[in-house]
């Protein structure tokens, strides 16, 4: 993803840091699908942005294995994301 709009995103999320409550240091993750996809069954999180560029999923459309990869990055956020367990 290019710098743009990771930057975008974090102004945001800044911006709006009432609501959202983000962690006081948000990690902020660039990789691949497999790579976001292993960080998100890997690291409990509590909120998730997931930035995806647009040239990325226009080319999803057309692919059918990387419709299924997104898919799976959807999926994983979903059952992951709000699943912290607090320790007693």
């Amino acid at each position: 993803m290019k710098p743009e709009p990771l930057s975008a995103v974090t102004h945001l999320v800044q911006r709006h840091r009432d609501i959202l409550s983000p962690a006081t240091d948000p990690d902020v993750v660039n990789g691949t699908v497999h790579q976001m996809i292993s960080y998100l069954e890997n690291n409990p999180l509590k909120n998730c942005v997931l930035v995806i560029d647009g040239e990325k999923v226009k080319f999803a459309q057309r692919d059918h294995q990387h419709q299924v990869n997104y898919l799976r990055l959807l999926q994983t956020a979903e059952i992951n994301v709000g699943k912290v367990s607090k320790c007693a």
